[in-house]
This record gives structure tokens, sequence and C-alpha cells, in this order.
């Protein structure tokens, strides 16, 4: 009888043995336009917004521990206090009984999934090079690294308070209001979380980690852009024109939002050469 799954089971492998990367950043940091220019490659397929490790990875945690606690339940309840699930790091079984799912198998099982959607994408001749953009990854590098130890990581900044204010554009929430600032105190926090925990990262992963600001390929994309596809290992072409084309200015913040921000993002914003 044919395998139903055998021409699946390739494509995935074939898929999870290509070269990685993945663009990162704090929200609005311009992680979409350098995901298009980085797609308009022609050795480079880069696709966004998978959101593979927070919508699909946290309920397939929470889905795989309920599951063993529920098995652990069956299994005492069947085999006795002594047997349990022996599902824990080692996933074993005693007594006739089943054992837990292990973080192993939960990484196996997410790793498969993306396998299943990089498959999906179509790769045109000579594309070495495959890239998901996806910024709440910033915070989920360590979970990346272990589901694919040689992925690279592409880290785009942008001035922490730009981020903000193209963050709060259209919120609709009065300017000036007790939650409006509330809401400028949210996004000046997770943008500062954000870029911090990329640095952390990639402090020790030279070789596998690069940082490039959004306002250097605005300002001067023929060289910056370069360096990123050194980094990525591909050959050196230019940027579609106009790729980073800055959007609209915001108003200045008022002196309470600006010393809200320069609260939180100060560090990052000098570590960065934006103040």
């Amino acid at each position: 009888m044919t395998d139903p799954f055998a021409e699946l089971d390739t494509r995935v492998h074939a898929a999870l043995r290509r070269d990685l990367v993945f663009v990162v950043g704090a929200p609005h940091s311009g992680t979409t336009a350098v995901q298009l220019a980085l797609d308009a490659h022609p050795e480079i397929r880069c696709a966004g917004e998978g959101h593979f490790t927070d919508w699909l990875g946290t309920p397939l945690k929470d889905l795989l521990g309920g599951y063993n606690a529920r098995l652990a339940a069956n299994n005492a309840a069947l085999y006795g206090a002594a047997s349990g699930s022996h599902g824990g790091s080692h996933g074993g079984s005693h007594g006739g009984s089943h054992g837990g799912f292990t973080t192993g198998d939960f990484r196996y099982l997410l790793r498969t999934a993306m396998g299943l959607a990089l498959a999906r994408l179509e790769l045109a001749p000579g594309t070495r090079l495959v890239g998901e953009t996806t910024p709440a990854y910033v915070q989920r590098m360590d979970v990346l690294e272990a589901l694919f130890p040689t992925a690279r990581f592409l880290h785009v900044v942008r001035d922490g308070r730009a981020a903000a204010a193209a963050a709060l554009a259209g919120v609709p929430v009065a300017e000036g209001s007790e939650s409006w600032y509330g809401l400028v105190e949210t996004v000046a926090r997770q943008w500062a979380a954000d870029v911090r925990k990329a640095v952390v990262f990639g402090a020790s992963r030279a070789e596998r980690y690069h940082e490039v600001r959004l306002e250097d390929l605005q300002a001067e994309p023929a060289p910056h852009w370069a360096a990123v596809l050194r980094f990525l290992g591909v050959a050196e072409t230019a940027p579609p024109a106009g790729a980073f084309a800055p959007g609209p200015e915001r108003a200045p913040f008022d002196d309470r939002a600006r010393e809200i921000l320069m609260r939180h993002q100060e560090p990052m914003l000098r570590q960065f050469e934006y103040l």
C-alpha cells in the first residue's frame, strides 16, 4: 500500500534542510519592509507573519500539557499511583500505560508544523535562503534556535520614539488622556524589552545574528543593504527602489510623553546612537 504521507514527508524534510533566516524586531520597526525587500532578491524567498511560536507554539504547549495531566490521572486510576504517566522529561511508560509528551516532542511537533508551512512556499529556481518575518519572534529567538540551530537572525531596529509614534497612530484613544499616556508607557516598555532581548541574544552569536537600523536603510540603503546580504551569504544586489522610503512624520510628543519614552527607552536609544 502506498504511504499517503511519503511525498509530504519528503517536502517537509527538504524545507527543513534549507538555510533559514528569521527577521525580528520590535513592532513598527520596519520588519515588513525588510521582508519584502528580501523576498525580491533572486536567491531569497521570505514570507511574513506566520506567528508560529506565539499563535501555534503556545497553544500547542498548553494542549500537550493538558494531555499529559489527563493521561497521568488516567494511568494512576488504571494502574495505580506508582505507574503514573512517566511523561515528565523522558516520556517513558510503565505497566502498560502510555508516556506523556516531552519538551523534545513539543519542539519536534512545532518544527514539523513550521516545515509544513515552509514547504508550501513557492520557490523560484536558484533560491538559496528561506526567510520568515514575525516581529513577535524577537522574544522567542531561543525557541527558534532550539528548533533550527543553524538559522540566522536579522534584527531590524528603529528609533523607539518613531516606533511608538507609529504604534499609537490611529489608536481610538484621546491623545493627552490618562489612557493614552498608559498606552505610551506600554509601547515604550515593549520596545525596550524587545530590543534588549535581541541584543542579549545576539551578543554570543555574532556569526548568526545581525543588526540593521531602519534609519540607515532609509538614508543610505546601498551599503547597509549590502551588509545584510553579505551576512545572509547571498549575492549583493540593490534593494528595490523605494523599499525603505520613510513614512509621514508624526507631530512631536508632549513633555509628559517624552519623559515616559525616555524613562524606558534611553539606554537602548543610546546604545544604537539615537541620542
